[in-house]
């Protein structure tokens, strides 16, 4: 079997020899599976779920609940968005702070580089005794200033808030949904080059980081929302940690290492998937 939202299910099968085993034949690689039985019209897991590697060698996923870990864990379903053109979006655009309206004088706060995962992203920026009355984003070119989330904050950590300002974008994704808290509502240029979205302070401040989200699924962890963590064990899903998430991210300490796991917010949302916890990252299977 392998597993959906649903639970395990079937996709190939293997009689039980005279000796007590099973073979099954022309299994796919790089794949989780767990092996079950039907008992009363019902699938029975049996045994520990195990990984087919790339090389054909098999490994047993067993949760180890004497040797503890902890767990930082970002999403709750794999961001499949990576693998579409949106990813590269953001690169090179450019937050910037100026003290005149039209930006004819800017200093540049933060440069993203690369492309983005469905994840929040938190930047501290520099310290400096500079000021500015005007802050935004704007969007390389080609990228239709793509943009779901922007917060900035002073140096003493307070979020700053003034008027939004910008280029206008299309229907239902305007500048004003880049300041609205909705992770899943952004902005979308009628055109790729040259767009911007940002905030007219009521009074000039010194900036000390910024808060932003490219466009995502909305699978990522949201602040606010209460998150379930469980570990697959003997057969069943046992519950590890319930946790409303204070940031976006989850940092859970003293869990069990070596298993299979499942995190689901139980605020809102539908969409989760399994993973095994390595070398400090969420592997999806």
């Amino acid at each position: 079997c392998v597993n959906d939202r649903q639970g395990w299910e079937p996709v190939h099968y293997g009689k039980i020899s005279w000796w007590g085993k099973a073979t099954f034949k022309s299994m796919g690689r790089n794949v989780l599976y767990t092996v079950g039985i039907y008992e009363n019209g019902r699938m029975i897991p049996v045994g520990n779920p195990f990984i087919i590697e790339k090389n054909g060698a098999i490994r047993d996923v067993v949760c180890d609940r004497s040797k503890r870990q902890t767990m930082t864990l970002y999403r709750k379903y794999p961001f499949f968005a990576q693998f579409d053109p949106f990813k590269n979006r953001m690169d090179n655009g450019e937050f910037q702070g100026s003290n005149t309206r039209d930006f004819s004088k800017v200093s540049t706060l933060f440069v993203h580089k690369g492309f983005t995962n469905g994840s929040s992203y938190d930047q501290k920026l520099k310290p400096s005794n500079e000021k500015y009355k005007y802050l935004r984003y704007i969007g390389p070119n080609g990228s239709y200033c793509n943009v779901n989330e922007i917060s900035f904050f002073n140096s003493k950590g307070k979020k700053l808030k003034g008027k939004v300002i910008g280029t206008e974008g299309i229907e239902k994704h305007t500048k004003e949904t880049v300041f609205d808290g909705d992770v899943l509502t952004g902005f979308y240029g009628p055109g790729p080059d040259g767009n911007w979205v940002g905030l007219e302070l009521t009074e000039p401040s010194d900036v000390g980081a910024i808060s932003y989200m490219p466009r995502n699924d909305g699978n990522c962890v949201e602040v606010g929302d209460k998150y379930q963590l469980l570990v697959y064990d003997k057969g069943n899903w046992n519950t590890l940690a319930w946790i409303r998430a204070k940031d976006t991210k989850l940092v859970l300490r003293n869990m069990p290492s070596g298993g299979l796991y499942l995190l689901r917010d139980r605020t809102k949302g539908k969409e989760e998937r399994i993973f095994t916890y390595e070398n400090g990252k969420q592997v999806w299977w």
